[in-house]
């Protein structure tokens, strides 16, 4: 399944009188859950694994990036039932377990409250929608995601519980909480690696 944004830049929201006639073309996207092909101005969702940033009092979400500047985590689409399903999947998993506080947390995750700190892994759901692109330099016009500004925040732990549920892992290899940071699989939930390099006996 093609779901790289290589050819995916994002737009800002903004009307269009071609939104029409765009409707139920195909967009070559997948949806990472059901694999069926997503098709222009449907309502998808954008899964991408970043680093949050407070920036000037602003949140900030960075790429992870690999040494040639490639996703280190190839980002996924979702169509919107999916999502919406994987997502109330999770919670139902969560909804006995308390929350991990942490005094220096910027923002909490969706799923389960527990807070993320700075630089720490992140599972971003953007909600959009694909279309074509304005221009087309080669001649070509390319699908482009245009983000509607409603976003959701998974923890790490949390990604570990969706990976899991995956008959295909998204990411095989898995996530680590911190980039060159290692944590056992008890520790994905304890938070150990905010204290060092997992520790961790199990």
């Amino acid at each position: 399944m093609d779901t790289s944004l290589a050819d995916f830049p994002f737009e800002e929201e903004e009307d269009t009188e071609e939104e029409e006639d765009e409707s139920l073309e195909p967009t070559g996207c997948y949806c990472g859950q059901c694999s069926n092909e997503l098709e222009m101005v449907e309502e998808v969702f954008l899964l991408r694994v970043v680093q949050p940033y407070m920036v000037d009092g602003k949140l900030q979400h960075n790429d992870v990036l690999t040494h040639e500047g490639e996703f280190k985590y190839e980002p996924s689409f979702f169509c919107f039932d999916c999502c919406e399903e994987v997502l109330e999947e999770l919670r139902e998993m969560q909804e006995d377990s308390p929350p991990i506080s942490d005094p220096h947390g910027i923002l909490l995750c969706d799923i389960c409250e527990s807070d993320i700190l700075q630089g720490e892994l992140v599972g971003l759901a953007q909600f959009g929608e694909i279309h074509w692109s304005e221009r087309a330099p080669n001649g070509r016009y390319s699908p482009v995601f245009v983000d509607m500004n409603d976003e959701k925040h998974i923890c790490i732990s949390c990604l570990h519980f969706m990976e899991g549920e995956r008959d295909k892992p998204l990411w095989p290899a898995g996530v680590e909480p911190v980039p060159g940071f290692e944590a056992c699989e008890d520790g994905l939930f304890t938070r150990c690696w905010r204290y060092g390099n997992c520790q961790c006996n199990t």
